[in-house]
């Protein structure tokens, strides 16, 4: 299941092949591609033309333009709300110039090290969070200015642990 929102709205979604289950309120649709990012849509003799203007899959976002109309909505699930509870979907912090540990845990292994090039998500740092090793990658591409850690430290939610120098192309 899927929790869209939609102009602050939100909305559970299920989806199967020519159905989709929207608050609980189950709706017959028909749809096909009729060019790349472009789809028609049929329910209840009412045709809805759909273009895919944007999408970030890495934060589950889209903009699209239906029947000339742009909307633009967010995608969740269970587990993307459980992270988002945790702290650890931080995308607020997606341009930024440094990178903080997203929860207490343990710096299991540092990927890099100051003076090193990287790009943008590149994997920087593993975390140990909960009994789980998490990855964190670079929110840009740059050069790593400063590591505040070692391995092996406890770190709480918020430390910097990285801060990564912008080059200008």
């Amino acid at each position: 299941m899927l929790n869209i929102s939609v102009n602050d709205k939100v909305y559970s979604i299920l989806k199967d092949k020519q159905s989709v289950v929207i608050d609980n309120k189950n709706y017959n649709i028909d749809y096909k591609e009729t060019h790349p990012n472009v789809f028609s849509v049929n329910h209840n003799g009412q045709r809805f033309d759909i273009e895919v203007i944007a999408s970030d899959t890495s934060f589950k976002n889209v903009t699209l333009k239906i029947n000339g109309k742009k909307v633009s909505f967010e995608a969740k699930t269970k587990l993307d709300q459980l992270l988002d509870q945790l702290g650890m979907n931080s995308k607020k912090g997606n341009q930024e110039n440094i990178i903080k540990a997203p929860m207490p845990g343990k710096v299991l292994e540092l990927l890099c090290k100051e003076g090193d090039q990287i790009e943008e998500n590149d994997s920087l740092i593993i975390l140990e969070a909960m009994k789980m090793e998490n990855i964190l990658k670079a929110p840009m591409s740059g050069i790593i200015k400063k590591i505040d850690t070692v391995e092996g430290n406890s770190v709480d939610k918020g430390h910097v642990l990285i801060e990564i120098e912008k080059v200008d192309e």
